[in-house]
């Protein structure tokens, strides 16, 4: 009967310990996976607040490269005015900003590393909000069909409007016409180091009477409208959403 007790008694300590050993173990498991999911929901944050500052740049750029093409437009508008066979004094003085305008890039390149890199790892499946992970995704496409509109513009500016202009106005007195809008430390740079005025004459009624310098000014502002239509209505607004979709996420 002691001996039955005995066993009995050995049999429990047996069950205790492997149910202990169990708990153990589970707990162990338990631990890891806690460590694992904090861990990737710290990792997602960091690449949700990158990609916060990331489209808060973007947006601001967005819309500093939207206004500079209302004005690149403004400036051609002006030029169309100005055109013709018989250009007089005031035309000629009227020409030479807008020239300038027409003569510069009129976008900023957009920020994208953070969310390359988040799409690389494949932590985009990370983002737990639908909404949030399918316009993160669709950003891509929609940036590079801006930046193929606004190579194309930046194409009819090098190519057609640009040689029009040399032909003649020195490009010394368009360069400081232009005022270097878009890079403001490369103007003083360049003022710093440039002559204040080219020793050639300028033609600005030779320009303006230039019938192949109108066509290209006509090209430039249709394409400059095309870019400030697809910035104002596709790009810019799918910015935001993202931008809003990641700070409720980070809040």
């Amino acid at each position: 009967m002691q001996s039955g007790e005995m066993e009995q008694g050995g049999l429990r300590r047996s069950v205790k310990e492997v149910l202990i050993v169990a708990l153990g173990i589970l707990c162990a498991f338990g631990i890891d996976a806690w460590w694992d999911a904090s861990r990737e929901a710290a990792e997602t944050r960091q690449f949700l607040v990158a990609l916060e500052a990331e489209f808060s740049a973007n947006v601001a750029a967005l819309r500093a490269t939207a206004a500079r093409q209302h004005e690149i437009v403004a400036a051609g508008q002006i030029l169309l005015q100005l055109t013709g066979p018989e250009a007089g004094p005031t035309a000629i003085q009227a020409a030479a900003e807008p020239i300038g305008t027409l003569w510069t890039p009129g976008y900023q390149v957009m920020a994208s590393g953070a969310l390359n890199t988040l799409i690389a790892s494949g932590g985009l499946a990370r983002v737990d909000d639908a909404a949030l992970r399918g316009a993160l995704g669709r950003w891509p496409e929609q940036l590079a069909k801006l930046m193929d509109l606004e190579d194309e513009t930046w194409r009819i500016v090098t190519e057609m409007l640009q040689p029009r202009m040399r032909q003649f106005v020195p490009q010394l007195e368009i360069e400081l016409a232009s005022g270097f809008a878009s890079l403001p430390g490369v103007r003083q740079e360049f003022l710093d180091a440039a002559p204040r005025s080219s020793p050639f004459e300028a033609d600005y009624s030779g320009l303006l009477a230039d019938m192949q310098f109108e066509s290209a000014v006509v090209q430039r502002i249709t394409m400059t409208m095309i870019v400030a239509h697809v910035i104002e209505t596709e790009t810019l607004p799918l910015a935001g959403e993202i931008l809003r979709g990641l700070r409720a996420r980070i809040e």
